[in-house]
């Protein structure tokens, strides 16, 4: 096929290092390489595993797309490819993708990888499923989709989140609070878990739909398992607890957490890093909040503060060094612009990416 790129536009792609024309109507005419086509190493996968993040799962190669330009020249137009995931039948209505890079004609996909993009297709961890897989190229300035012939891959893939649901927590659906599998730590869990009732009991999944593993109270409200005769897990309520679950050795851990912040910039009197200025819970928005609070700050201009739960320093939140608003555990002393009233709140819905804001009155 063939797209016309006109000399200003070529020049704006930084497709050709161009002159003056002597008309605005010169074109400059590109023959594009049909579609790539793309192949595997391997249209099975097998049993994809949390231990095996780090290695190879699949290598998949293409015929990259190329250009001839009328002028005879040689410039590289950059080309960027993404493989496409998604479950075998639905026409890719729902994807996962992977990153291809520029320019390139093949790449490696790490079990981690291809993992994350079945689970985000639609593929039921556990479970042995099959997906579609294309490439699509895209290029400044393109007019029609670059997409290979679809292919198949066949795969065991694996959960990094259990979702919790139970009578007073809801049904499992896309809005079910989870734990989420700690990075480097194979079956290994954590998240923060809001229960709203006096009493709460509930059961954990490993998808958010009806046909994933479940996992119960396995005895004494502190084991986990999947196999045998569990029953649901009890938590009193309304509380937010630090959920923390490994399969490998079937335990189960639930702490009760009241956030606050601390430091110097909660108080002029010199006490700001012993006492915490405690935090409410916001049930409709899911954060903890302080609306309007006063923090002066220290003389001198210490402005610094932290979160902690329980008025401790046991488990605690600081900032994370080039990444604005994120948190991570014992992190970097956060600071305050100065003294004056604020809203601050802090998130704990995503078990990967902590986060807070700050929002001087």
């Amino acid at each position: 096929m063939k797209n016309k790129f006109s000399l200003l536009a070529a020049a704006a792609f930084s497709l050709l290092a161009l002159g003056s024309c002597e008309k605005d109507e010169d074109q400059l005419v590109a023959t594009i390489s049909p579609a790539p086509t793309l192949t595997a190493s391997t249209a099975n996968a097998g049993v994809l595993a949390s231990p095996d993040a780090t290695k190879d799962a699949v290598t998949y190669t293409w015929t990259p797309v190329t250009f001839a330009f009328s002028d005879g020249s040689k410039n590289t137009v950059p080309v960027t490819y993404t493989l496409e995931f998604a479950k075998t039948g639905t026409n890719f209505a729902t994807i996962g993708t992977v990153p291809a890079g520029e320019n390139t004609s093949s790449i490696t996909v790490k079990v981690a990888d291809l993992n994350t993009a079945l689970v985000k297709a639609g593929l039921t961890p556990t479970v042995s499923g099959t997906a579609d897989v294309r490439l699509r190229a895209t290029y400044a300035g393109n007019q029609t989709e670059m997409l290979s012939p679809a292919s198949k891959i066949t795969a065991t893939a694996y959960s990094r989140d259990l979702f919790v649901f139970g009578t007073s927590i809801g049904a499992l659906g896309t809005g079910s609070p989870y734990v989420r599998e700690i990075a480097g730590k194979p079956a290994q869990y954590e998240g923060y878990i809001w229960v709203p009732a006096a009493s709460n009991t509930f059961k954990l999944s490993n998808t958010n739909t009806a046909s994933g593993t479940i996992f119960g109270n396995a005895g004494g409200n502190n084991t986990i398992s999947s196999t045998g005769t569990t029953t649901e897990f009890t938590l009193a309520g309304p509380k937010m607890y630090r959920v923390q679950i490994n399969l490998s050795a079937g335990t189960f851990k639930a702490d009760v957490t009241e956030w606050g912040i601390v430091g110097a910039a909660t108080t002029n009197n010199g006490d700001g890093w012993s006492k915490s200025v405690p935090m409410t819970y916001d049930t409709k928005d899911k954060v903890w909040k302080l609306t309007g609070v006063t923090l002066p700050g220290e003389a001198g201009g210490n402005l610094e503060f932290k979160f902690r739960a329980n008025d401790a320093w046991d488990i605690n939140f600081g900032g994370v060094d080039g990444k604005s608003g994120e948190l991570s555990y014992g992190g970097s002393n956060l600071k305050t612009s100065g003294s004056g009233k604020y809203d601050v709140t802090l998130n704990l819905n995503d078990p990967e990416k902590y986060t807070y804001s700050i929002a001087k009155k």
